[in-house]
């Protein structure tokens, strides 16, 4: 389990892997952006 706040990425390594091995969840309301590989 792991917390972020605010402005951090999530799972940055999964641009370099290629795939995700588990869920993402939140425990309130959150904004979600979606940034390409290429620009990572």
């Amino acid at each position: 389990m792991a917390f972020l706040v605010p402005g951090y990425f999530c799972d940055l390594h999964v641009a370099i892997i290629g795939e995700i091995d588990h869920s993402i969840g939140t425990s309130w309301g959150c904004t979600i952006v979606d940034i390409p590989r290429s620009v990572i």
